[in-house]
């Protein structure tokens, strides 16, 4: 390393300096005041006279920054906020919009940075630097903004071909594999405060009899009816399962006081009852159900012994309402 600086060594890093930032300007340590030595035209209706206090810089360039970008620049707002900063650390850098005098905003990397020996992090003179970095920045923001619009279609993707996995064909309900998904979600949901686990267990009425008298297209209408009036009829939150033939599963965590689970049954009767009245089909849809709305043991992991519960109350239904076992 040189002992000695040349003057032309001088003009040859002023040079470089130049040609590689936009605005140049050195801050004293006491008093604060600037010295500008570099300030491209582009900015220069925000440029600063010679002495000027740096406060007037900060507030000038800090006032044209776009205002979405403006949160990360900040303490230019509060000069005495980066002299605090460069007691500790070495620079600070940046990249946001700064707006231009035809109104335009253009990419810009500010580097405000310590004057003295590398080693040192204690804040006296600094230099105040601002970078175009437009072309770069453009470029890199159109290939973030392509890549993001990649990566959400892939999502969007993911998750049409994760549900009709996970969706019954005849119903569009959710399968089996639905059930396992979504059922440790409504088990940890069930478990927090004011929350109740609610469970229904219903089947479709006479599955048999359609399928024998009206063939297996009548009973496919009924599941799918009763699949429809449940839709229509149960919580918002709450999971649909086929679990197999015409047997339907219902479970949610609801809060403590609500009146879902009452409301559910009218509703799901309303619903089959307008049904079989507006459609001319040779058989009635009907189907029996049975619920459990109640708080859940914390050591639970399944929701095995609520649907045997509700299982059992729909037959007890069943075995009352329904008109193909007269």
């Amino acid at each position: 390393m040189k002992d000695i600086m040349t003057d032309q060594d001088i003009i040859s890093i002023s040079n470089a300096m130049i040609n590689l930032y936009r605005v140049i300007v050195l801050v004293e340590d006491t008093s604060s005041f600037c010295h500008v030595y570099e300030w491209e035209k582009e900015l220069s209706y925000l440029a600063v006279n010679d002495g000027d206090p740096f406060a007037v810089l900060c507030d000038n360039i800090y006032r044209n920054i776009h205002p979405e970008d403006r949160e990360e620049f900040k303490f230019l707002s509060d000069p005495d906020r980066i002299h605090e900063v460069l007691s500790k650390q070495i620079h600070i850098y940046g990249e946001c919009r700064i707006r231009h005098e035809d109104g335009n905003y253009y990419w810009y990397g500010i580097t405000i940075c310590n004057a003295k020996a590398r080693e040192c992090a204690k804040g006296q003179e600094y230099l105040f630097l601002i970078q175009d970095i437009h072309e770069s920045k453009s470029r890199e923001v159109s290939e973030n903004a392509q890549l993001l619009k990649t990566l959400c279609k892939l999502e969007n993707e993911y998750h049409t071909l994760f549900e009709e996995n996970m969706t019954d064909s005849l119903t569009g309900c959710y399968n089996r594999k639905g059930f396992k998904y979504y059922e440790t979600f409504a088990l940890e949901e069930a478990k927090k405060a004011d929350k109740k686990l609610f469970v229904c267990v219903l089947d479709l009425n006479g599955l048999k009899y359609l399928n024998d008298t009206y063939g297996h297209e009548a009973g496919d209408t009924g599941i799918r009816t009763v699949a429809d009036a449940l839709r229509a009829s149960v919580p918002e939150v709450a999971r649909i399962i086929r679990t197999g033939g015409d047997e339907l599963l219902v479970f949610a965590a609801l809060d403590s006081d609500s009146s879902e689970p009452e409301e559910m049954g009218r509703r799901l009767e309303e619903y089959l009852d307008n049904y079989n009245k507006t459609h001319d089909n040779p058989f009635r849809v009907s189907a029996s159900y049975g619920y459990v709305f109640e708080d859940i043991d914390e050591n639970v992991d399944s929701l095995e012994k609520y649907i045997q519960t509700a299982d059992e109350k729909m037959y007890e239904m069943k075995e009352k309402t329904d008109p193909y076992k007269r």
